[in-house]
């Protein structure tokens, strides 16, 4: 197996050629010492390998080279450090770390997209994985050598697997030479077979019946096709659609420049593809690298066609075994060149970029391409595929902001670096700033804000007719709307730049109110009959340093005078207006009076008026108290109060502007003393006086018939019958007097003789219940029998007729008749004679 794969490196074919013409590509040693083989790890001059077979590079531009004779992987960091990244020069199949790990004549390398290193490892027949911490594992395949897809890639196997490749979908293929197939490995896991079926033949048509002949190589281009190099019968196949076909070249070796199949190869090996879409092919025994466009192109890039190790430019330069290549971060093809041990490098010279001296905002720039190659490309960044121009000028888009293209050298689709070519535009960006709304008859302040401002000519046009020539500026609108602003800016080589901002001018608000004057203390009702786009707000000012920010406020002004109310109205927009009133205060009439306090009851008391005025209006009066019926007009009042205790009397004033005060004080009415007195009879003629007041400090009594006292209880004794008039004037601490006269009715002083004490019998007596009275007529008579009671009020008539002789029965109960029980008098008249009797009624 061994010897297979090296007989497909070493085979040497010695081809001359001439009338070669290439463009001036360089061709140098990047790393290794020509023929001169090793493994040892340095510098990019120090280090040797044994035979570099593949390389890839990782995201961060880091080279990495399959070294098959070494068994090993090196890796060439970005500072030109070469190491052995794994394995070891002894043979083997051992997974593990990367210094334990094992590999056999490891040839494909390949690159997922999160930093995975996947390796053909040829000699055990097997895809090996190198993951981001260095671990390295069997992902497909084992070291029994055979052909089986199998949805478990440990399950599948291969026959010394050696290009690989990844996909536009993940999936990574594998050129299985020796199956004479090319193989999928899914991201899951699963392998199948793309193309070919394990027998050996040069057959195009449906993948799944065409035929390969060893092939060495496969890669992909953005459209998801498929090339594959096929050595032993000089083609390079395409696979697209599930169709194979020629590509490049046919089933015959040679060396001939040509589209497509009109061109010849001998034993193409490896391949690269550049993002451009061209195809490089390391045609080992036309010791040359050929170029292949997309249309199928080939061309000669470097080499003489004559075997050796010749640096210098692409028409001087020879190669032993080109083998694996790629493309490099810096653009340049670099080249495993497998006999001479080392690693080849072809770049082409970096062109030069010639930019305008000054670009305005807005406009397309003309950029120049100068150098040695023949052709130029322009691309818009570092890692687009697609040119914007394949010309030595260039005309860009409109720049508006800082823009930077790249120039590339192209020959044959190789690419030199990609030089920038960064356009500074004149960055004048006019720009300003105002309020989007602003009020009518106000001030709008436009503020240049453009960058660098000093340096330009500024012009403004107010969208109303109006114009200025200055860096900032301001206008006051007359009528309300909708305007355009534009600023139009100038630098000193004449760029300019517009700019427009539209602003809105809005109606001010119209600020009203009405009120009523009032009198101090009372609410002043403020009425807004302001007008504006609302929602309004509002702020009022009354005068007296008090505010309010209510609509319709009420504001009671604490004193009198002439006050400026000013409302100030702002809109939702922020516009303001206001108005100053002046609202007058009336004074409030100073009510007071005066009178004499602590009156005896019914006294007739005088009240005199002491109101006044501070603005010496006319005032009107009312007074008024308990009892009086309407409020009395005057200025000054009288009134007799018999109501004891506090008694209040308000005067109200009103002034000739309304303004209404009121005073309440109360009138004290002294205690008045109880006058009032009671009566008993004690003996025939002897009456006892008892007052209800028994607190006055005086009492004069006057008894009717000429005789008085000063005691407080007398008892006094009438020398006659009769109706008396009985007098008491009483006066208490206070000295007020009250008066009480009384009619009592004396009766007999003694019992009358005219009739015989046997005609009235009255028993038992005293008595509790009832009293009974025998009365017995001698003749015929007129009688009246009548019950008094003891101060001589008449209880009830027994009788009030004439009567025929003969015995009449009565009986008398006070406390039948609602009286209480006592001393009562049973009074006889008969004939004109009166006879009296005493009777006493029990409690």
């Amino acid at each position: 197996m061994k010897t297979i794969i090296y007989n497909l490196f070493i085979f040497t074919l010695i081809l001359f050629f001439s009338g070669f013409s290439f463009a001036q590509v360089n061709v140098s040693t990047y790393a290794g010492a020509l023929n001169i083989q090793g493994s040892m790890d340095g510098n990019l001059t120090t280090a040797r390998f044994g035979g570099p077979a593949y390389i890839a590079f990782d995201q961060a531009g880091n080279m990495f080279i399959s070294d098959a004779p070494n068994n090993t992987i090196r890796k060439i960091d970005t500072q030109g450090n070469v190491t052995t990244y794994a394995g070891a020069t002894t043979s083997g199949y051992v997974n593990g770390t990367l210094a334990n790990a094992r590999f056999h004549g490891p040839i494909g390398l390949a690159f997922d997209t999160i930093g995975n290193l996947y390796v053909g490892d040829s000699g055990n027949n097997c895809i090996r994985k190198i993951d981001t911490n260095g671990n390295v594992t069997t992902f497909a395949g084992s070291q029994v050598s055979d052909f089986i897809d199998s949805p478990n890639p440990l399950n599948a196997r291969f026959r010394n697997p050696n290009g690989i490749c990844f996909d536009n979908n993940g999936d990574m293929l594998v050129a299985d030479p020796f199956n004479h197939a090319i193989r999928k490995i899914t991201l899951a896991g699963v392998v199948t077979t793309v193309a070919g079926t394990g027998v050996s033949g040069h057959l195009n048509g449906p993948a799944a019946s065409a035929l390969f002949q060893v092939p060495i190589d496969v890669k992909v281009d953005a459209q998801n096709n498929i090339y594959v190099t096929e050595p032993q019968v000089g083609t390079v196949r395409k696979i697209s659609n599930g169709t194979v076909s020629n590509f490049a070249g046919t089933n015959t070796t040679g060396y001939i420049d040509g589209i497509g199949t009109a061109a010849r190869f001998n034993q193409p090996y490896f391949l690269a593809m550049h993002k451009n879409g061209n195809l490089f092919v390391s045609d080992q025994q036309n010791w040359v690298i050929r170029a292949i466009s997309p249309a199928g192109n080939v061309q000669t890039l470097a080499g003489t066609g004559a075997y050796g190790t010749n640096n210098g430019s692409g028409t001087v330069a020879t190669f032993t075994n080109a083998s694996g290549m790629a493309i490099g971060p810096d653009g340049a093809l670099y080249i495993t060149d497998y006999n001479a041990r080392a690693i080849r490098k072809i770049m082409i010279p970096n062109p030069t970029a010639t930019t305008p001296a000054f670009v305005c905002k807005g406009n397309s720039a003309t950029l120049n391409a100068s150098g040695s190659a023949p052709q130029y490309k322009w691309y818009n960044d570092q890692s687009s595929a697609t040119a914007l121009s394949g010309n030595a000028t260039f005309t860009t888009a409109p720049i508006d902001s800082l823009s930077t293209y790249y120039l590339t050298s192209f020959y044959k689709g190789l690419e030199s670096s990609r030089i920038p070519a960064t356009l500074i535009p004149e960055i004048m960006i006019a720009s300003f700033t105002a309020d989007p709304k602003s009020c009518l008859g106000s001030t709008v302040n436009f503020n240049n804000t453009t960058a660098g401002a000093g340096n330009y000519s500024f012009a403004w046009d107010f969208g109303n007719g109006n114009s200025a020539i200055s860096t900032n500026a301001s206008e006051i609108y007359n009528l309300a709307g909708n305007y355009n602003v534009k600023l139009t800016g100038t630098t000193q080589n004449g760029c300019v730049d517009e700019f427009v901002l539209p602003i809105e001018v809005v109606n001010n608000p119209v600020a009203n109110y009405t009120f009523s004057e009032v009198c101090e203390g009372i609410q002043t009702s403020f009425q807004n009959v302001s007008s504006g786009n609302g929602p309004l707000s509002f702020s009022w000012l009354f005068g007296d340093g008090s505010t309010s920010a209510m609509e319709t406020p009420h504001h009671p002004y604490g004193s009198a005078g002439i006050f400026e109310a000013k409302l100030i109205v702002i809109s939702i927009d922020g516009c303001i207006d206001s108005i100053q009133k002046m609202v007058e205060v009336f004074d409030n009439p100073m009510v007071d009076f005066t009178f004499s306090d602590d009156v005896c009851k019914c006294d007739n008391v005088t009240f005199t008026n002491t109101s006044s005025i501070a603005s010496n209006e006319m005032l009107n009066f009312q007074w008024e108290t308990p009892g009086l019926s309407a409020p009395d007009m005057n200025t000054n009042f009288s009134y007799s109060f018999c109501d004891e205790g506090q008694n209040p009397v308000k005067l109200t004033a009103i002034s000739t502007k309304g303004c209404i005060a009121e005073e309440t004080k109360n009138l004290n009415v002294l205690i008045q003393p109880d006058a009032g007195f009671t009566s008993q009879v004690i003996d025939y003629g002897k009456i006892e006086f008892t007052p209800n007041d028994m607190a006055a400090s005086s009492y004069n009594w006057d008894f009717g018939d000429g005789n008085t006292s000063i005691i407080q209880q007398p008892e006094h004794t009438y020398a006659s019958n009769g109706t008396y008039i009985v007098t008491l004037s009483i006066t208490n601490i206070n000295e007020c007097m009250e008066v009480e006269t009384q009619e009592i009715v004396v009766l007999e002083v003694s019992v009358g003789t005219h009739i015989a004490q046997q005609q009235l019998k009255v028993y038992p007596n005293p008595y509790r219940n009832f009293t009974n009275i025998d009365l017995s007529i001698i003749e015929a008579q007129t009688v009246k029998l009548e019950v008094y009671s003891i101060d001589g009020k008449s209880v009830v008539v027994l009788a009030d007729e004439k009567l025929f002789p003969g015995d009449y029965k009565f009986y008398f109960s006070a406390k039948e008749r609602g009286f209480q029980p006592g001393i009562y008098f049973i009074r006889l008249l008969s004939e004109g004679q009166t006879s009296n009797f005493k009777i006493v009624e029990l409690d």
